[in-house]
């Protein structure tokens, strides 16, 4: 199955499929019921988390026939051509190759035209933050004083690019970036529909490099179900899509928090043979000190700050336990200058290894208030 075919078949058909956007839903379907919809809306966030699918989905509220309660039937005709892009009453423009006056001039010469059936006519502008100034001077008067038959729907992940002319016009909604979890979720969901044997963890592998966005998440699942042709373990995920394996950062954890040398000199040796990005390492390593510090102080907030699976988290807490708060602080200090470091050098492989044999033989740190309250710091460890 391709990525394009997943995507269309999980599009969302109505506000209530939206993923982790339930301030938008909630607030665009009150809008409409009580017709306070505004005649201009500006859809903001980052990438792949519905805002497009979300113009379509007002779009066809406002036009389907048979919607109740604004909530479109997705089988007329008119659904079904906005879903494909081929309403001429739905006019989708792309900001990016759009983006001169003459354009907007066309735009603003045709939206008096009243629309060919139904009461509205929706204009959803993408990319709108790609548009020249003067084409956004022609949009200017077109939404100072917009025709009562019709709606406009600007996307956009710049909203900073956008004129303030523009956005005091506008009501904003800012979409959110979908946490991991929910992502999870959804892949999972696609799996079991779509008949894919998927380990949890290859899909909170998966989740995590999607990186808040659905689309992305979307198309990395293709990418491995595709290359896999099986089941999908975590192995496979992470020997597919080229990352770093989170059991070897958690060994490098392990054998940090035990200042084993020796374990460490094993894990380079994995390292090197395994063929990672020194840079990239260093990088995860940091994310996961950040990790251990979250879960070391709120182990109980932890499932809420921390989005990993379960059994990684219990790993974490492992870990945490044989380390001090002011320990962990000083690696992770350390882990921050080597990626410095590193990403200067020449020889970044030699760098890595010296960064973290130097972390293995850091010195046990104790708080000051254990001190003064006369605790007895915590014996060194016997050097493997």
């Amino acid at each position: 199955m391709s990525y394009q075919v997943i995507a269309r078949k999980w599009r969302p058909q109505n506000f209530d499929q939206l993923v982790g956007q339930n301030h938008i839903s909630t607030t665009l379907q009150n809008a409409l019921k009580n017709g306070r919809l505004p005649h201009a809306l500006i859809f903001t966030g980052p990438r792949g988390t519905g805002k497009t699918s979300s113009a379509r989905i007002l779009a066809k509220s406002l036009r389907c026939p048979n919607a109740v309660n604004f909530v479109p039937c997705n089988e007329c005709q008119i659904c079904q051509d906005i879903a494909s892009g081929r309403s001429v009453d739905v006019i989708e423009i792309d900001g990016a190759s759009n983006n001169g006056v003459d354009a907007i001039r066309e735009l603003r010469d045709t939206v008096g035209y009243m629309p060919s059936s139904g009461k509205y006519k929706v204009y959803i502008i993408d990319e709108v933050h790609m548009l020249s100034t003067s084409a956004f001077n022609a949009l200017l008067k077109t939404l100072e004083e917009p025709p009562e038959h019709v709606v406009f729907i600007m996307a956009t992940t710049e909203v900073h690019k956008i004129p303030q002319t523009i956005l005091s016009r506008c009501q904003r909604f800012d979409f959110r970036r979908i946490s991991t979890r929910q992502i999870t979720e959804r892949l999972r969901l696609i799996c079991q529909t779509d008949g894919v044997k998927a380990e949890d963890e290859a899909l909170w592998v998966i989740a995590r490099q999607g990186d808040g966005s659905m689309r992305d998440s979307q198309s990395l699942l293709d990418q491995v179900i595709t290359f896999a042709n099986g089941p999908l373990t975590r192995a496979s995920v992470v020997e597919i899509l080229g990352l770093t394996d989170h059991a070897l950062l958690y060994a490098t954890l392990s054998a940090l928090a035990e200042r084993d040398t020796s374990q460490v000199l094993q894990i380079l040796a994995k390292i090197a043979v395994a063929g990672y990005e020194p840079s990239l390492y260093a990088q995860d390593l940091m994310e996961n000190l950040r990790h251990l510090l979250l879960v070391k102080i709120g182990q109980d907030q932890a499932t809420q700050m921390v989005e990993l699976p379960d059994s990684e988290l219990r790993s974490l807490q492992e870990i945490a336990s044989r380390l001090t708060e002011e320990e962990i602080h000083f690696l992770f200090d350390m882990a921050v200058k080597g990626a410095g470091d590193i990403a200067r050098s020449s020889e970044p492989r030699i760098v890595l290894e010296m960064v973290l044999l130097r972390m293995a033989a850091a010195p046990r740190l104790q708080d000051l208030a254990s001190l003064l309250s006369g605790a007895a710091a915590p014996a060194p460890l016997a050097q493997a």
